[in-house]
C-alpha cells in the first residue's frame, strides 16, 4: 500500500511540472512575452536609482523605496519572472528582449511614449 501511494505522490509531481518550452520568434505568443519582458525591463529601471555622467559630473536619481515602491518592485520582478521562466535558457531570447529594450528606450527617449505605454498596461 505504500508503494502504491509513493507511485501515486510521484506521478502527481511528474505531470504537474510544467515544462519548459524552446523560444521560437516566429510564433506570436512568445514574440508578445518577448516584448512584454522589455517594456517591464524598462519600467523595472525607472523605479530604481541612476547615476549619469553628462559633462563630466556625476548626476544621481534616487528613488525613495516607500511601501507602494517595493510593492511595484515585486510585482514586476513577479510577472516577468513568469515570462521569462516559460522558455528553456535561449541566448536567442536574451539578445531579442536586450535589442527591444533598446528599440523602445530610443521611441522614448525621441518623445513617442503612446505605443510603450499601451503595451505595458497590457502585459500587467
Amino acid at each position: 500500500m505504500r508503494i502504491i501511494f509513493l507511485l501515486l505522490i510521484t506521478t502527481c509531481i511528474a505531470l504537474s511540472v510544467r515544462a519548459e518550452v524552446p523560444y521560437d520568434d516566429a510564433n506570436a505568443n512568445h514574440l508578445a512575452d518577448k516584448n512584454c519582458i522589455a517594456a517591464i525591463s524598462i519600467l523595472r529601471d525607472v523605479l530604481y536609482d541612476d547615476v549619469e555622467i553628462i559633462n563630466n559630473k556625476v548626476w544621481i536619481k534616487r528613488i525613495e523605496p516607500t511601501a507602494d515602491i517595493v510593492k511595484a518592485r515585486k510585482s514586476l520582478v513577479e510577472k516577468q519572472n513568469q515570462l521569462i521562466l516559460k522558455y528553456a535558457y535561449s541566448r536567442e531570447l536574451n539578445a531579442q528582449v536586450k535589442d527591444q529594450k533598446q528599440k523602445y528606450q530610443t521611441s522614448l527617449f525621441s518623445g513617442s511614449t503612446s505605443d510603450v505605454e499601451s503595451l505595458i498596461q497590457k502585459c500587467l
